[in-house]
């Protein structure tokens, strides 16, 4: 997945068909500029991406691959302000995870998960549960499908990691 310059610097995704590189749906597909781009694996073997979205306010969007076409995985822009860093992770229930510095809640990351029996996103714990603000951020899911995040504290230059622990907390 790439930002396109030829489509507005929409995202065009691509795979490799064992002798050529093939779009996958259309290039362009992302409903806004696409800026932070992150992919992750279903287990249907399909590419979902997270990405900052500049057609809602640089919020946060996630896009799944269904085989034909890229559809959104809920509402666009659902996070509460801006998101920078973008991440995603696929859990063994196959529920998307992201991960993002979130403007609206202290520029600290906040985690939220796709609820298919809702069809919405949920915080993981509190929102701007970070102890600084991320100048990056990596994400993976340990065991239970929890989250653990790893950082570029602003505050204080140094690396730093946080797991959920099941509560609302962060530790």
């Amino acid at each position: 997945v790439y930002q396109d310059m030829s489509s507005a610097i929409k995202a065009t995704a691509v795979r490799w068909d064992g002798n050529v590189w093939t779009i996958l749906g259309n290039s362009g597909f992302s409903t806004g500029a696409a800026t932070y781009v992150s992919l992750a694996i279903n287990s249907s073997n399909n590419p979902v991406i997270t990405y900052q979205d500049n057609s809602v306010a640089w919020k946060i969007s996630v896009m799944a691959y269904t085989g034909s076409s890229w559809t959104l995985v809920g509402d666009k822009g659902f996070s509460d302000g801006q998101a920078d860093f973008t991440r995603i992770a696929i859990g063994s229930d196959n529920a998307p995870v992201v991960a993002y510095r979130d403007s609206a809640n202290g520029s600290k990351i906040t985690v939220q998960k796709w609820n298919s029996g809702t069809s919405s996103w949920s915080p993981v714990g509190n929102k701007g549960f970070s102890s600084g603000s991320p100048g990056d951020l990596s994400l993976a899911l340990y065991s239970n499908n929890f989250p653990i995040v790893a950082y570029i504290d602003l505050s204080d230059n140094r690396p730093k990691a946080m797991k959920f622990n099941g509560s609302p907390d962060w530790e």
